[in-house]
């Protein structure tokens, strides 16, 4: 779930922006405000204006969500990050085209990608 890799993500830190927190979870900032929206409706997460920026909000999580991520699982994209990290870099490089010329066999247009494994 997206949103458990988020939840993830956020509960790393004490708070965090979207910008932040899109590159913390290697997407874009608009895939992660849909998440994001998702998880403060369900009262996991909080926006908070910034005590340095008034104009800005950032995230933080909820008592609920720190609760729900104290009991959830390793979230599938967790698993998929560190396993390249441990790949070195030119397998990393390799696999990116093998990736990539996957992608263009299928016919997948270029377009943002959403968040891995999102179904929401």
């Amino acid at each position: 779930m997206a949103g458990l890799f988020v939840l993830q993500r956020l509960g790393e830190s004490s708070a965090l922006s979207i910008r932040a927190l899109a590159e913390r979870t290697f997407t874009d900032a608009s895939s992660v405000s849909v998440i994001v929206s998702r998880l403060v409706r369900a009262g996991l997460v909080a926006r908070e204006r910034d005590p340095l920026d008034a104009r800005r909000a950032r995230l933080v999580l909820t008592r609920r969500g720190r609760s729900l991520l104290a009991r959830a699982p390793r979230a599938g994209q967790e698993a998929l990050i560190g396993a390249l990290d441990q790949m070195p870099a030119a397998t990393r490089r390799r696999l990116g085209r093998v990736l990539g010329e996957l992608i263009g066999h299928m016919g997948v247009s270029a377009r943002p990608s959403r968040l891995l494994f999102d179904k929401e």
